[in-house]
């Protein structure tokens, strides 16, 4: 008994879509802006989105170098609490309308540096 195997080979462009790319500037550009306005958290996000594979290898590189440079700069804080000296940990702490954290954890909260 003879066994097949197929085998389906999918050609894949090596650049990306016209709207993948332009995601990816846009996300690139976004990112930038935000991080000018020093809103360090939105532009993590925003530059994390044009380092995906879908975008151009040299706009991949740059978006990086950005990102680096985001990362390093955000702040992290460690929050904690007490009651007549005894640590609590079930806090919410919010920043106007942003949660930092749900609750204390000892772990390092990141936090928006602001203007």
């Amino acid at each position: 008994m003879a066994a097949g195997v197929a085998v389906i080979l999918v050609a894949r462009s090596a650049s990306a879509a016209p709207s993948d790319k332009a995601a990816c500037i846009s996300a690139f550009d976004d990112g930038q802006r935000s991080k000018s306005d020093h809103h360090l958290k939105l532009a993590q996000t925003q530059l994390l989105m044009c380092t995906k594979e879908v975008c151009p290898p040299v706009l991949r590189a740059d978006c990086a170098e950005v990102l680096r440079s985001v990362q390093s700069a955000v702040p992290s804080i460690v929050l904690a609490a007490d009651d007549a000296g005894h640590d609590i940990t079930d806090v919410k702490v919010t920043n106007g309308i942003d949660t930092v954290a749900p609750s204390l954890d000892g772990k390092a909260n990141e936090i928006d540096p602001g203007t």
